[in-house]
């Protein structure tokens, strides 16, 4: 497929370099602030270790040590900083509440007894104590809060089949549906009803948490999916296989590169019902024109952006319709 349109991203903010601290983690909240967490130094390679057994090389569940965050929220205008608790979580991800609460999760949780558990969620108030640990299970693939303050969690294979304990000898993995909305104590408001559905989540390659509402897309079938509010589902055929982000405005949505493309490969379609629609397929360049095949985007509503350099670019599906 030849390459039929370029996005042009706009330069929104340039991200801090706290001394004694590394970027590990980036998130767009719901409200549009990009999310920079940085670690205390050398807490990085702690919160990235990995073991070798003898059926392959998987991640620490926890680090041995806990280590300190910092929390930069940045717009256009303003930057600022919290100082987060010491916490044991593994690659961790982070998102704030509408109330200015803020949750880590960690991405793995081994569960040895039924009260031996990673908690591998933690809540922290506005102004950085932390307030609780919560479960939110082994194997979070995507993780976001919604202008509602609820959790939405999205799982890959292992956190869906089971592993580190989970399925055996421990009970079912806490993602055995694929998606879990969470109130922000850690209790199940909604899973993904897969008994009931015509699709099953194997794999939940992207979520896109916005407003009220959340969509997903999945393996084994590569359907998109919206979850509204009151959690009822539509969906979409979309053609296209193995991509990781998404940003949507209304019926047209922007995925990121399939298997083997490169990260900067990008596709547009207009979501419609019945047989899948034709992707478009483009590539993203940065204000200085660069349009490195190494360039990766993260999407939060219809919102592209990218982070290379220390630098925030991003461009708005909405502001592409209007030109």
């Amino acid at each position: 497929m030849t390459t039929e349109f370029v996005i042009d991203l706009e330069e929104i903010a340039r991200l801090p370099s706290p001394e004694g601290f590394s970027l590990v983690s980036i998130q767009i909240r719901y409200d549009g602030v990009l999310l920079a967490l940085f670690v205390r130094d050398p807490g990085v390679e702690a919160v990235t270790e990995t073991v070798a057994s003898s059926i392959g090389i998987f991640p620490q569940t926890r680090t041995q040590e806990a280590h300190a965050y910092k929390l930069y929220r940045i717009d256009a205008e303003s930057c600022t900083c919290t100082d987060l608790p010491a916490l044991d979580i593994t690659f961790p991800m982070v998102d704030v509440f509408p109330d200015g609460h803020i949750i880590l999760a960690g991405a793995r949780s081994s569960w040895r007894a039924p009260d031996d558990v990673d908690l591998n969620g933690a809540i922290v108030s506005p102004s950085g104590e932390l307030v609780r640990r919560i479960l939110l299970g082994d194997g979070i693939q995507h993780l976001a809060v919604d202008r509602l303050g609820r959790i939405w969690v999205g799982y890959f294979d292992e956190g869906i089949c089971g592993n580190f304990g989970w399925g055996g000898p421990g009970p079912d993995p806490v993602g055995a549906s694929g998606l879990v909305c969470f109130a922000p104590d850690g209790s199940r408001l909604w899973e993904f009803p897969f008994a009931s559905e015509p699709e099953v989540i194997d794999d939940c390659y992207a979520m896109n948490v916005f407003g009220d509402s959340a969509y997903f897309y999945f393996y084994s079938d590569f359907s998109l999916c919206h979850a509204a509010s009151d959690h009822t589902l539509q969906y979409w055929q979309t053609g296209l296989s193995g991509c990781s982000e998404l940003a949507v405005l209304n019926d047209w949505a922007m995925f990121n590169g399939q298997y083997d493309d490169p990260p900067n490969t990008i596709y547009s379609l207009t979501l419609a019902t019945g047989a899948a629609p034709r992707a478009r397929k483009g590539v993203l360049r940065l204000p200085d024109g660069d349009r490195s095949a190494e360039i990766g985007w993260i999407g939060r509503g219809d919102s592209l952006n990218v982070v290379k350099d220390g630098v925030w670019c991003s461009a708005r599906l909405r502001d592409l319709r209007e030109r």
